[in-house]
């Protein structure tokens, strides 16, 4: 009869025994997934089933049943608006997503796909599908949205009309989340395998206006008056700048701020330059490139109004040649 130290020894070496089975038999299960030509057990693209697919057919499969045509109809109370993938250049990556699928497994470490081989009994890799798409053309897109949805908040302005610096307040109101919005707009398209329209509730979140920056603006809009003149090695020429200053105290433009107003206006000081382009017509063109000359005709009033346009247009501007 045996004692029990032997049959606690027995037992350990069963273990043992055992332990080394399955190691063994997942290193050569291991090995054999490493070669295999097809994508491991377990393994989904977007919840599409693609186990045991060789690329070509994985790529039939997902090729199939995914959609990048789906336009989005985006709306806020009254306002909406339809957008299509097209518009920013937004595709599919079929080709890299099969390829991560079938990579699962398949490393150099033997023992790393035994643990990616023996995880996936357990939990499933479910691997998003990978896509294209141009920032920069989403990102107009939603910025114009933005400037179109009713009770935007608008930041403060200023523009220069007849020698007056006007500035409008700014008003609180709603903006969009962009990003969250381009986040709905991005997994809405990778989720979705039909052609139909899907609608969408364009997020906002309210926000508050800028206070008027009197001393930014003024940083922005003055300039002291500069002369045109002419670099002749290498030759260049530099156009006349009107100098521009408020005609009050930087004190009295705060002062003016105070009053409770949508729009205040500023008076300015322009000086004018002593040397404008004009002034170097002769040293700036040598040479006449070409000329044309056109019938004025006071009695074609079409004609003669856009003639007149043009040349208003164009007067005191410098094309270069190319």
């Amino acid at each position: 009869m045996l004692s029990v130290r032997q049959l606690k020894k027995e037992k350990i070496l069963l273990v043992i025994i055992i332990v080394i089975f399955v190691l063994l038999s997942s290193i050569i299960f291991a090995i054999f997934s490493m070669t295999s030509s097809k994508i491991s057990n377990r393994v989904y693209i977007n919840n599409i089933n693609v186990s045991n697919k060789s690329i070509k057919e994985a790529k039939k499969i997902l090729s199939s049943k995914i959609c990048s045509s789906t336009s989005l109809h985006l709306t806020y109370e009254n306002f909406e608006t339809t957008i299509f993938p097209s518009e920013f250049d937004f595709s599919f990556d079929i080709n890299s997503t099969i390829q991560e699928a079938y990579l699962i497994g398949k490393s150099n470490n033997v023992f790393f796909n035994y643990f990616q081989i023996v995880s996936s009994i357990f939990t499933p890799y479910n691997i998003s599908i990978k896509y294209n798409y141009n920032q920069e053309k989403l990102d107009y897109i939603l910025d114009n949205i933005n400037l179109n949805l009713p009770g935007i908040m608008a930041e403060p302005s200023y523009y220069i009309e007849n020698n007056s610096l006007i500035i409008c307040k700014g008003t609180d109101g709603i903006t969009l989340c962009k990003e969250e919005l381009k986040k709905i707009i991005l997994d809405t398209l990778c989720n979705s395998n039909s052609t139909n329209t899907v609608n969408l509730t364009i997020p906002v979140k309210f926000a508050f206006s800028s206070q008027i920056n009197i001393e930014k603006i003024y940083n922005e809009i003055h300039c002291e008056a500069q002369n045109a003149f002419i670099e002749k090695n290498p030759f260049d020429f530099h156009m006349n700048v009107d100098g521009v200053d408020f005609s009050i105290s930087m004190e009295e433009a705060k002062s003016l701020l105070q009053k409770n107003s949508n729009r205040y206006i500023i008076p300015l000081t322009i000086t004018k330059p002593e040397i404008t382009i004009n002034d170097l017509d002769k040293d700036i063109f040598v040479n006449c490139l070409s000329n044309y000359t056109s019938n004025y005709n006071v009695g074609n009033a079409n004609r003669s109004n856009n003639v007149e346009i043009a040349t208003r247009k164009l007067n005191n501007i410098i094309v270069l040649p190319r």
